[in-house]
């Protein structure tokens, strides 16, 4: 997952943590996925940390550098797991609540 990298510069991003498989479909590191692009994770103590958040929502923060492979990678300094409600399974149990209260049956 190591390849020459141009040094960038420190940033945070907002992203899904998943991970990365080798040739052999084995587990070889992570990946930060946001809307635009995805970086991987250069392996250090905090990186070991996001192992265990596969599937998360997460804000990173770290170092970016772009490989020469044209590939992201970012250095995580420090990050955190965001609990995102996106809100689905609270509408349908709105519009179920509001249907069966008591004004609905009211004459």
């Amino acid at each position: 997952m190591r390849s020459k990298k141009k040094a960038g510069k420190e940033i945070t991003i907002l992203g899904f943590v998943s991970e990365v498989e080798n040739e052999n479909d084995e587990f070889s590191g992570v990946k930060i996925s946001t809307d635009d692009d995805y970086y991987y994770v250069i392996q250090n103590k905090i990186s070991k940390l996001l192992e265990n958040l596969i599937d998360e929502d997460v804000e990173v923060t770290g170092i970016v550098s772009a490989g020469a492979d044209g590939i992201n990678y970012i250095t995580v300094t420090d990050y955190e797991v965001l609990n995102l409600d996106y809100g689905y399974e609270d509408d349908e149990e709105k519009e179920e609540d509001d249907f069966f209260s008591d004004d609905y049956f009211k004459d």
